[in-house]
């Protein structure tokens, strides 16, 4: 019974786990694309100078609001995803080591 219980812990981690690695991927895709639409946006700005001056204070407002956001995102991937991850591939690594090895001896 202790066993089907860790087990069934086991199998929900790692669920749980594939899907945080799918939403930071996601993540940052969305961030990704987001930068390259504002990206865009500036580019136009810059060709029309009629935009430049019809949207500039609200885009200057915008602009600093995004860097902000995006410095936070990839602070966040940086400070906790990255390292988690870093740490469960060192772990499949070893582990591979260790099959390996065992295989060998066989």
């Amino acid at each position: 019974d202790l066993m089907m219980y860790r087990r069934s812990v086991l199998e929900e981690n790692q669920k749980l786990v594939k899907r945080l690695d799918e939403d930071a991927r996601n993540f940052e895709h969305d961030r990704d694309m987001f930068a390259e639409q504002v990206e865009k946006f500036n580019h136009r700005l810059k060709e029309n100078q009629d935009l430049a001056e019809k949207y500039g204070v609200e885009n200057k407002k915008f602009q600093d609001r995004f860097n902000y956001l995006d410095k936070q995102g990839k602070e966040f991937l940086e400070q906790y995803y990255t390292p988690c991850l870093r740490q469960r591939q060192a772990v499949q690594r070893e582990r591979e080591l260790l099959r390996k090895q065992r295989q060998m001896q066989k």
